[in-house]
């Protein structure tokens, strides 16, 4: 009779532990995020952009070391929206990923301005000690309480001044002309200090503005210049590289949370491949693009950068208080092994 009891009771056991299992596989998240999940990235600029080059093997690393469990489409060309709209979406939780320069970013982080002072990187390699290092990591991490997460820095790279009346030498030559800017105030406040008429503009609108007079120039990386064909309404392109661009890649922090840390690792992996792919191909971009320019009719001059950057040091006293005296001099300091 004894062992006749037991084995109904065995057979209960087993039924309870198969139904716990069971329950424990149905509400893993790990298991349901690897079914299925599709990751939507949008930039602003068109295929033939380094953005786009660099998010393709950002897609590439993610679905092969994934086996597909995430997928990830690209939005480029603005389909999605301006920079604004897009990091605004990652917030409301409408949009998964973006690349979005730091000039928009300085609405969301103040911080980001440290990176936008004109003429704080000696070259790209300082740049990126900076961007790559404590530094650019730390202020990243501040994105994290308005719900976003930064992933690794993509680039624009160095800009540079084109316009419609003459060329520009140094800061004298800035005086009168009213440029379009990115609408950050670091920009804003040094075009003014050098004298030009700062016009914030979303980039989708500069092109009509150039050809109708209702803007002398604008400022820009040789690649945007050339994906948005402003040489077709400018005439002098003058290297000046006063402001140098990094660009994010942000993912919703929710979304990232929900992530398996296995597979966070691969995204950020597949993050700094896409960054380094971005680099490259925005150099390899920027050999060519001079002699196109001038083939196309544009003329071209290579500024006074040191007159420009003491005509700049107003812009470092004004916003020495907000962005930390002792910030700015690591970077610099950074900037004397290069």
């Amino acid at each position: 009779m004894k062992i006749r009891g037991i084995v109904p009771k065995f057979f209960a056991l087993l039924l309870g532990l198969a139904l716990v299992c069971s329950m424990v596989l149905v509400v893993n998240p790990l298991s349901a995020e690897a079914k299925s999940m599709t990751l939507k990235v949008a930039h602003v600029v068109n295929t033939d952009h380094p953005y786009h080059m660099g998010l393709m093997e950002f897609q590439k690393i993610v679905q092969e070391k994934t086996k597909g469990a995430i997928k990830v489409e690209i939005y480029p060309s603005g389909q999605l929206g301006n920079e604004r709209d897009t990091i605004e979406a990652l917030q409301m939780g409408t949009l998964d990923m973006c690349l979005a320069c730091t000039a928009p970013l300085t609405g969301f982080e103040p911080q980001f301005m440290l990176f936008d002072l004109p003429f704080l990187f000696k070259n790209k390699q300082h740049a990126y000690a900076v961007l790559d290092g404590e530094i650019g990591d730390s202020v990243l991490a501040k994105l994290e309480s308005k719900g976003i997460k930064g992933l690794s820095y993509f680039e624009v790279g160095f800009r540079n001044f084109t316009n419609s009346k003459h060329p520009i030498n140094n800061p004298s030559d800035i005086s009168g002309l009213k440029f379009r800017l990115m609408e950050t105030p670091v920009h804003l406040k040094s075009v003014e200090v050098w004298g030009g008429i700062p016009t914030p503009m979303a980039i989708g609108e500069v092109f009509t503005a150039l050809q109708q007079g209702t803007i002398d120039g604008q400022e820009n990386p040789l690649p945007i210049i050339d994906t948005f064909k402003f040489y077709e309404v400018q005439k002098y392109l003058s290297v000046t590289e006063h402001f140098y661009s990094a660009t994010p890649l942000l993912i919703q922090k929710k979304l990232w949370d929900k992530i398996s840390k296995e597979n966070q690792a691969i995204i950020l992996e597949a993050a700094k491949a896409g960054r380094d792919v971005c680099r490259m191909k925005n150099a390899e971009k920027e050999e060519i693009l001079l002699e196109q320019f001038r083939s196309k009719g544009m003329e071209i001059n290579f500024a006074d950068k040191d007159a420009f950057f003491e005509a700049s040091k107003p812009v470092y006293d004004f916003f020495e208080d907000k962005l930390g005296k002792d910030n700015i001099n690591k970077i610099i300091e950074i900037g004397e092994n290069f």
